[in-house]
């Protein structure tokens, strides 16, 4: 899917216009538009600048709070488990191979019982850099369901407001990273309401990401 920037300087300078009046109870509306361009692909920009500009204090600007938030991750999705599921089993099925054999050395004599330990182990070691081998390898692949969310938000101001729930997945050292948009949701005027939410990221796998949200 064809990528889409946005000015993140432009945002961040109307996001300060609209809250610079610290006599204002109600801050004025916000003048910029959907973030994510109608489409929910990746957005290239700053971490930093993504903390700045959707987070749950500028959602509280015009009334609206997260309550509470669960993150339910991401899957392979279907038509690849089946690959997946066989390529884990091959790592499971000879650990299992082979840790019978090994009991059966064991109950034969064949072999003491700290040869039989010690061979364990390295079984186990064995298996478990196998099994970190293979997550990585499909981590890296772009077969990942959307991310799935479930926010409990309410909206205490008299207005209804748009709102859409924001990942940003980046690598904080270089503070470069990519935003990823929800679909946006009306929360109703003086509303307090449990939503689900589905962040797609083109198949990306999400490793280590920064939460957010926007409201306009």
């Amino acid at each position: 899917m064809k990528r889409k920037r946005v000015l993140i300087v432009l945002l961040a300078a109307l996001l300060l216009l609209a809250g610079c009046d610290g006599s204002m109870d109600e801050p004025k509306e916000p003048s910029f538009s959907d973030p994510s361009g109608g489409e929910q692909t990746g957005v290239p920009g700053s971490i930093t600048g993504f903390n700045q500009l959707y987070s749950e204090q500028n959602a509280s600007k015009y009334g609206v709070f997260i309550l509470s938030q669960t993150n339910y991750g991401q899957n392979i999705r279907p038509e690849f488990m089946a690959t997946y599921e066989a390529e884990k089993n091959e790592i499971d099925d000879s650990y299992y191979n082979s840790y019978e054999a090994l009991g059966e050395q064991k109950k034969a004599g064949t072999i003491t019982d700290e040869e039989y330990y010690e061979q364990l182990y390295k079984l186990d070691d064995e298996r478990n850099v196998a099994r970190a081998e293979l997550q990585a390898k499909w981590e890296s692949q772009n077969v990942w369901t959307p991310c799935s969310v479930i926010v409990r938000i309410e909206n205490l101001s008299d207005k209804d407001r748009l709102f859409q729930y924001a990942l940003c997945d980046g690598n904080a050292w270089i503070d470069e990273g990519e935003y990823y948009f929800s679909e946006p949701v009306t929360l109703p005027a003086a509303s307090d309401d449990v939503y689900t939410f589905k962040i797609d990221t083109d198949g990306k796998y999400l490793i280590s990401y920064f939460q957010g949200c926007y409201v306009y």
